[in-house]
């Protein structure tokens, strides 16, 4: 057995103050989380829309704002639950494993260590998919009638199919989320210190809206395989090679269609990680 006399006091103390602020992290996004759902669902569901009848972005938003106003909000609470997840697992699991990787490996380079650290904090946040599973069938026209609710529709799913019928289209899930997390930590960090003379909310938001508008680029095919694996209830399960490929070719083989959507799918996730951004760092200092 180790002796805690090995353990010098200054380094407990950080340590216990780095735990600290670790669960703290998980506290301000979870509320960052709150704040991003209410101003950007609708625009959401519009470009959900959009993605999964290919259709323009104008009919898309005549469907859900003229024709389903007073439904807008229907299926909100699971991305309001998943999202206020997300946030606080991607937020707290980034500090969380940064305070470990740091204490296990400290010869590592700064650098690698918030890699590993914010993959594995993406990852963390893909068990949480069965909520955007069910905000697939409920934000689907075809299903409105199938599914009352978000805990109607996740009692049926289970009862008829099982609970591997939650997991549909996970790959996707699993992908965009490590590596977008690698992207969003690592060059959050690079702009912070190169934006100086900013009033401090100003310059975390437009962080964020550049992060938003990289990251949504980035994530779109995955996105587009996954709204297509996730349409389906029940039945053979398709890959996320062979969904991706398949949706190449009924678009024409124009990748072209296949980012068909993503500009306004762009300003969506501008704005969303604007507040996102914003908001964490204001709750992570004032928590603090």
């Amino acid at each position: 057995m180790v002796s805690t006399n090995a353990i010098p006091a200054g380094a407990a103390t950080a340590g216990g103050q780095n735990h600290h602020k670790a669960r703290l992290e998980f506290v301000a996004g979870g509320l960052s989380g709150v704040t991003n759902v209410i101003v950007g669902f609708p625009l959401h569901k519009i470009i959900f829309r959009q993605q999964l009848w290919n259709i323009p972005f104008r009919n898309a938003a005549d469907q859900v704002i003229r024709k389903e106003f007073l439904s807008l909000y229907r299926g909100v609470l699971p991305p309001l639950l998943q999202r206020i997840c997300n946030l606080s697992l991607l937020f707290g699991c980034y500090a969380k494993f940064s305070t470990e990787l740091t204490l296990l490996a400290p010869r590592w380079n700064a650098e690698a260590c918030s890699a590993l650290a914010a993959f594995m904090a993406g990852s963390c946040e893909a068990s949480l998919m069965p909520l955007e599973r069910v905000q697939t069938l409920l934000q689907d026209q075809r299903y409105q009638a199938t599914y009352r609710n978000t805990f109607h529709a996740f009692g049926q799913l289970y009862r008829q199919h099982g609970l591997t019928e939650w997991y549909r289209g996970l790959t996707p899930i699993l992908y965009r989320n490590g590596f977008s997390s690698v992207l969003y930590f690592l060059l959050k960090a690079h702009m912070e210190r190169r934006a100086t003379g900013m009033p401090g909310p100003v310059r975390d938001f437009t962080n964020g809206a550049l992060l938003g508008a990289l990251l949504s680029t980035f994530n779109y095919p995955f996105n587009v395989a996954k709204t297509h694996m996730q349409k389906t209830v029940g039945g053979q399960y398709t890959s996320f090679v062979t969904c991706l490929r398949l949706e190449y070719i009924s678009r024409g083989r124009s990748v072209r269609q296949i980012y068909r959507g993503a500009l306004p799918n762009c300003f969506r996730s501008m704005l969303s990680w604007g507040v996102v951004t914003a908001s964490y760092e204001f709750f992570s200092h004032y928590l603090a």
